[in-house]
């Protein structure tokens, strides 16, 4: 046997495909690798934000108390400084909430038992908490008593705060706000109408992905986290219920829907 023309195009054919398999081989152990490492990145970020809520939450504890005494004690000329310091220590209240709900935007309530809770007395105490920070910020509510859920308060508080908050943002000077609130055959319904900037059709999903605020990219008028709606809609899944949002376009408002299950 010669080592013919036909051997060594054979063996071309051969080599070419080794060569492949290799590569795949060597991409997909990078693949793996790569995605060992994403998943212990995540799990570092969950661990950092469970331990730091946990940290954060005894001295924010000390600030609200001591500062709700002082609201209640000092000089009528210091009041407004003390009442300075409750809201402050509500937003980080919030804050330190959503940074529970980020460690853990898929799972369950966590170390949260189910209970009833009086849903309506949760709307009263966000409201009253978003009028508190704006009050030249009308805000009309239609809620009965008796709605009732199963579920954590201070993140259903949260959840109702955060989409109070988004309404007012995106809400010209002047424009009311709604909030109604309803049994319904299926459990629960809440809705939160604004008249203001509006949602396009093609944002109406995107405005619930964390980071990110539909508005001119070139300006960030509007502080915040930018997780305000995702956290919302992650709490209200928690709950067993839903979250989505309406609007006829840009300049004509948008309405939020939240359907709940109702408590046992």
């Amino acid at each position: 046997g010669r080592f013919d023309r036909a051997d060594a195009e054979a063996l071309l054919v051969v080599a070419a495909q080794a060569a492949v398999a290799i590569r795949n081989a060597r991409h997909e152990a990078a693949l793996v690798r790569l995605t060992e490492k994403l998943a212990e990145v995540d799990r570092l970020k969950t661990n950092f934000l469970q331990i730091a809520s946990h940290e954060l939450r005894t001295p924010l504890t000390s600030v609200r108390g001591f500062g709700q005494l002082l609201a209640e004690e000092v000089r009528e000329d210091l009041e407004p400084y003390a009442q300075a310091v409750v809201r402050a220590g509500r937003r980080l209240t919030d804050v330190v909430e959503t940074l529970d709900v980020m460690a853990s935007l898929q799972g369950e309530l966590g170390q949260h038992p189910d209970r009833v809770v009086d849903l309506s007395a949760v709307i009263e105490e966000a409201v009253a908490a978003q009028i508190a920070e704006t009050p030249d910020v009308l805000i009309a509510v239609e809620a009965p008593a008796g709605l009732r859920v199963e579920g954590h308060g201070p993140r259903l508080r949260l959840a109702l705060a955060n989409l109070l908050k988004n309404a007012v943002r995106f809400s010209g000077p002047g424009l009311p706000i709604y909030l109604h609130a309803s049994h319904t055959p299926d459990g629960l319904r809440l809705r939160v109408v604004d008249h203001g900037r509006g949602i396009a059709s093609g944002d109406l999903d995107r405005i619930f992905e964390a980071y990110v605020q539909v508005q001119d990219p070139d300006h960030r008028d509007h502080e915040g986290l930018g997780v305000g709606l995702t956290v919302a809609q992650a709490i209200v899944a928690q709950h067993g219920g839903r979250l989505w949002a309406e609007s006829d376009g840009v300049g004509h408002g948008a309405t939020f829907h939240v359907a709940l299950p109702s408590a046992a």
